[in-house]
């Protein structure tokens, strides 16, 4: 599996402005998707157990690829609402 830092996922899609939200995106399936995410410009919360890997992958994150990956661990359903606007 490829770092965040050598990861350029092929854009079919323009995200921007747009906000998702990947459970388990600290890692594997989840990260990969969380990362095709943000190449496309989307804004994407990534939740997982481990607050250091989601931190990690944050800071990891190339902004120049586009979009942001945002470490989120407390994911509560009526608690996004209040805390980010989803369009």
């Amino acid at each position: 599996m490829d770092s965040p830092q050598t990861y350029r996922p092929a854009v079919a899609s323009d995200l921007s402005g747009r906000i998702a939200i990947v459970t388990g995106g600290g890692t594997g399936i989840g990260l990969m998707n969380a990362q095709g995410l943000a190449a496309a410009g989307a804004k994407v919360y990534i939740t997982g157990r481990r607050l250091d890997v989601l931190k990690k992958v944050s800071e990891s994150w190339d902004k120049q690829i586009g979009g942001e990956i945002l470490p989120y661990v407390y994911l509560h359903a009526a608690s996004i609402a209040d805390q980010i606007s989803i369009g």
